[in-house]
């Protein structure tokens, strides 16, 4: 994984870690009111600060999400494993990178009433369902990672799977779709574009905004079509994309279906 994305990480537990020192100075207050709208935590002196992490252990982005936890670990043992006298305590779970694996991820963490945070997920599309869960049973959750606009802002306004304790570190990647369709059409002169996307989320959500952006410059998007992943077979979709007199083609695909693509269309005619 790349330095920024590492950096983004430690960046992630950190702040988690800062936000319960903050939370636990309050202890000296004569008495502490909640007013926070997804309610509070109390940890009694000397009791562990169990944080729950959601990440992908499992599956083709495994790797990443073994990065976020040797950050979230680097973390903690600058802090020398306490946070006032409190010992920090891990839980992590499995999300496999999808909304399903997210979601049974969250609840095996929530169940945990110890848990006063939550560190992930790796990826977007798992964090649609995990932060609805974790926003309901009143926590906090920040991602060194997710980067879809839909999890927080969209155009300046509050995005579709927005959550109440949802936060991240990652920048919201709303302006990449844009500038693929803004380079596409000034710098290389892109009149027609194909997109293709993985049927996931986060892919939908990036080819979107390329859709998006490109034909509001004036561009025509001549297909928008999509791969299984898992697929190995590229050949019937590169034919697709050749036929449409696209002059570009979009994807921004995982590994190793967008490695299938680059492969198969170095083989086939006029790519």
């Amino acid at each position: 994984m790349p330095k920024s994305e590492r950096i983004i990480s430690l960046v992630a537990a950190s702040a988690l870690v800062t936000a319960v020192l903050l939370t636990a100075c309050e202890k000296s207050a004569p008495r502490f009111e909640c007013k926070d709208s997804i309610g509070c935590v109390s940890v009694a002196p000397g009791e562990p600060l169990k944080i729950g992490v959601l990440q992908a252990l499992s599956g083709r982005v495994a790797p990443l999400g073994f990065e976020q936890i040797r950050g979230i670990e680097l973390a903690i043992d600058k802090h020398r494993d306490k946070v006032l006298g409190h010992p920090i305590l891990l839980q992590t779970e499995d999300t496999g990178c999808t909304e399903e694996g997210g979601a049974n991820a969250a609840l095996k963490i929530i169940a945990d009433p110890q848990v006063v945070a939550i560190l992930g997920t790796t990826c977007s599309g798992a964090a649609v369902t995990a932060s609805k869960a974790m926003s309901d049973a009143g926590l906090t959750m920040i991602s060194g990672n997710n980067s879809a606009p839909f999890l927080t802002a969209v155009a300046g306004k509050k995005a579709p799977h927005w959550q109440p304790g949802y936060f991240r570190t990652a920048p919201n990647e709303e302006a990449s779709g844009k500038a693929a369709a803004i380079y596409a059409f000034h710098e290389l002169g892109v009149r027609n574009a194909a997109t293709i996307n993985d049927g996931d989320i986060y892919t939908r959500g990036l080819t979107d905004g390329f859709v998006q952006a490109f034909e509001k410059l004036g561009g025509k998007i001549v297909l928008s079509t999509s791969v299984d992943k898992g697929d190995k077979e590229m050949q019937p979709v590169l034919t697709a994309v050749m036929n449409s007199d696209a002059q570009l083609l979009f994807f921004p695909l995982f590994q190793p279906e967008g490695n299938h693509i680059l492969r198969q269309a170095r083989k086939t005619a006029g790519f």
